[in-house]
């Protein structure tokens, strides 16, 4: 299977039959993470400490997600498509695995989120008219190694999500341990890298075309409705009374990527494994789990 095929292929199974646990799992959690984001502005969490609990919110929920999209896809593909309740008790089956390959995974993320944060400050402290300043010359510095920073933040973040990619499907597909799962995810990142990357280009074009079309024309009504953004406060006072409903809205958006996506993911790590292509799919082709039309 090409790795064009396989964004195609990935594409048909988010409509066949057996499909429907991972639309339905997906928008519960969806409708979990608005309710949760409300209720930790309420709390007033904000800083390090709103950061830790969204993350480990993240990882809670993700793993769960993760289980049944994984186990859906590959259902799909052996021909025994789960029903809704059958999905959703194989995606719980290895969760506490999967919540620690999540958690293991979230903490140099977070780590690498404060230091940009850290960065972020002296960026701010430049001071055109005070050259000689140290907030100044260290903002310049900070400046210079900008490039240099961002490579570096791309480069963890791409290893990072490549071993992710392992390591769960790892659990879910080989019944792997967590550490067995990235030594798996280790050796599949260091034997199968062109492949990563070049699937992890068309993702990224994906995202941006999708930015493109959604985030442009949010930031313009945005500018609309606030009179003009001039300052990142007018942002968040444009925003506020709307973050239910922009969260809605994101979700609505970023939900089938994120089932489509995994779809991606797992078809590639089912080629890795050397087990049969996925046969021809198209709207067309009748559910695995019903007889074929006329039949």
């Amino acid at each position: 299977m090409s790795r064009t095929k396989l964004f195609t292929q990935a594409f048909f199974i988010m409509f066949r039959g057996g499909a429907a646990v991972m639309w339905i799992a997906a928008l519960a959690l969806a409708v979990f993470e608005v309710i949760f984001g409300q209720l930790t502005a309420l709390i007033g969490l904000t800083g390090v400490a709103g950061s830790l609990v969204t993350v480990l919110e993240g990882a809670v929920i993700g793993a769960f997600l993760t289980g049944v999209l994984i186990t859906s896809v590959n259902a799909i593909c052996e021909g025994q498509p789960k029903r809704i309740a059958q999905g959703f008790q194989a995606g719980a089956g290895p969760y506490i695995p999967l919540l620690l390959v999540g958690l293991i995974l979230a903490v140099p993320s977070w780590v690498l989120s404060q230091l940009l944060g850290l960065i972020e400050a002296p960026l701010r402290q430049i001071d055109p008219a005070n050259l000689n300043s140290a907030a100044t010359n260290l903002g310049l510095l900070l400046c210079c190694l900008l490039p240099l920073i961002l490579l570096v933040y791309l480069v963890v973040s791409f290893l990072l999500l490549a071993l992710g990619v392992g390591a769960e499907r790892g659990v879910v597909l080989e019944s792997l341990g967590v550490g067995s799962a990235f030594r798996r995810a280790w050796g599949l990142v260091r034997s199968k890298l062109r492949d990563f990357l070049l699937i992890g280009l068309v993702m990224l074009v994906i995202i941006i075309v999708l930015l493109v079309l959604f985030g442009c024309p949010a930031v313009f009504f945005l500018a609309i409705a606030s009179g003009g953004l001039k300052t990142a406060s007018d942002i968040y006072t444009a925003v506020g009374p709307y973050t239910v409903v922009i969260g809605i809205l994101v979700s609505v958006v970023t939900m089938p990527v994120t089932i489509y996506f995994s779809a991606v993911w797992t078809l590639a790590f089912r080629r890795w494994q050397g087990k049969e292509e996925l046969a021809p799919v198209t709207f067309m082709t009748p559910p695995a789990d019903l007889p074929p039309i006329g039949g």
